[in-house]
C-alpha cells in the first residue's frame, strides 16, 4: 500500500525506475516525471525527521565538499523527501573499484580524505570530554550490546566462550570486556577532536562521476547526523568498516548456518578490497599519530555494534553473519591493541 503525505502519495506523479536503497530506514528510488530522471529519497515518522536533518546538513556543507545536488524537498507531519540530480555518468564507488585500475580508485579515495580533512574537519574543532564519551558509550555500545542480548538468535551464541566461524575459532564478545568497557574506551577516545563530520563515510556512500572532459571525480551521499561523538576519527573508521570489515561484501552474505557454537556463512571475497585496505591502513599510519589510529580502529568496533541491531530488525539470520564478522574484526584489533 502506497504511503501518503497530506493526502498525496509521496511518489504521486512520478514513475519508479528502480530502488536504490542501502542500509538505512529511508528509501531511495531512481524515478522520473515529465521533466526528467532523478533520485528521490524519502522516509516517514521519526525516520522522516532524521532525513530532514540530512537535507539541512547537505545544504550547510555543499560549498565545502562535493555533495549531491538537491533540486526539491518536502517535509510534512507525516514524512519527508528530497530529490537529487541524476548523472548518467555516475557509478557507486564499490562498482568503480572493481572495474577500474586500483591506482585510479585509490586516487579518488585519497582525494575524498584530503578534501574532508582540509575543508570539513577543520571547522569548529573542540576536544572530546569524559561526559560526551560517556554518552557515546551508553548510546552506541551499552545499549546495542543490550539489544544483542534480547535477540534470541544471537543471545543463544553469547553463552559460549568461543565460536567457530567458517571453520576458525574466535573468542566470543565477553572475552573482550577489557577492550569494550567504558573506562578503556574513554582512554582511547579522550584525545579525539570534535568537528563537522559526515558520519557515514563508507564505500557505498561514495559516488564516482565523469565530467565532460573525461576526468573522474567523486561526491558523497547520505550523511548521518546522529553520532553524538562527532570526531573525524569516526569518519575514518567508517571507511575502515568498508575496507577492513568488508561491509559491502557482507551485505550480500548467503547460506548462513548456525549449529551450537558453529557459524557458517559465505560471501564473495575481494582482492581489490584487501589491497585498498592495506593502502588505507598505511595511509592512516603515515598521516596520523598512533593514538589517533588506535581510536579509528576502536570506532570501527562500535560501528559494527551499531550495524547489528539494524540487521536484527530486518533478518535475524543475517544479523548472525554480521555478529560473526564483528568477532573476526575484534580479533584483528585485539592483536594490535589488546595489551
Amino acid at each position: 500500500m502506497m504511503k501518503k503525505m497530506n493526502g498525496n502519495s509521496i511518489l504521486g506523479g512520478v514513475s519508479v525506475i528502480k530502488e536504490c536503497s542501502s542500509g538505512s530506514n529511508a528509501t531511495t528510488v531512481l524515478c522520473m516525471d515529465e521533466t526528467g530522471v532523478f533520485y528521490r529519497k524519502y522516509a516517514f515518522g521519526s525516520d522522516g525527521e532524521k532525513l530532514y536533518e540530512q537535507i539541512r546538513w547537505i545544504k550547510e556543507n555543499n560549498k565545502l565538499i562535493p555533495l549531491p545536488q538537491v533540486i526539491r524537498e518536502r517535509k510534512t507531519e507525516c514524512g519527508c523527501y528530497y530529490d537529487m540530480v541524476y548523472n548518467s555518468h555516475s557509478v557507486g564507488m564499490f562498482e568503480y573499484v572493481h572495474s577500474m585500475p586500483i591506482e585510479q580508485s585509490w586516487k579518488l579515495i585519497t582525494s575524498v580524505l584530503e578534501q574532508m580533512e582540509q575543508k570539513l574537519y577543520s571547522i569548529s574543532m573542540q576536544k572530546a570530554t569524559p561526559e560526551s564519551i560517556h554518552q557515546y558509550y551508553i548510546k552506541k555500545v551499552a545499549e546495542n550490546i543490550h539489544r544483542l542480548n534480547k535477540c534470541e538468535m544471537i543471545s543463544s551464541l553469547l553463552k559460549y566462550d568461543v565460536l567457530t566461524i567458517n571453520g576458525e575459532e574466535y573468542k566470543n564478545l565477553k572475552s573482550y570486556d577489557n577492550l569494550i568497557n567504558e573506562f578503556f574506551m574513554r582512554r582511547v577516545f579522550i584525545k579525539d577532536e570534535y568537528s563537522v563530520i559526515h558520519g557515514d563515510l563508507t564505500i557505498e556512500n561514495l559516488i564516482c562521476t565523469r565530467n565532460d572532459s573525461g576526468e573522474d571525480g567523486v561526491y558523497i551521499i547520505d550523511p548521518n547526523t546522529g553520532n553524538i561523538h562527532d570526531s573525524a576519527t569516526l569518519d575514518y573508521a567508517k571507511l575502515l568498516q568498508s575496507l577492513h570489515g568488508e561491509y559491502e561484501l557482507i551485505k550480500a552474505v548467503r547460506d548462513i548456518e548456525v549449529k551450537g557454537n558453529n557459524i557458517k556463512f559465505s560471501y564473495t571475497r575481494s582482492q581489490v578490497y584487501r589491497e585498498l585496505c592495506k593502502r588505507y591502513i598505511e595511509y592512516l599510519q603515515m598521516n596520523m599519530d598512533q593514538d589517533t589510529v588506535r581510536s579509528i580502529f576502536f570506532h570501527e568496533i562500535i560501528h559494527w555494534l551499531r550495524l547489528i541491531p539494524y540487521q536484527i530488525q530486518k533478518n535475524e539470520m543475517n544479523a548472525v553473519a554480521y555478529y560473526g564478522q564483528m568477532l573476526i574484526i575484534l580479533k584483528d584489533i585485539y592483536e594490535l591493541y589488546g595489551e
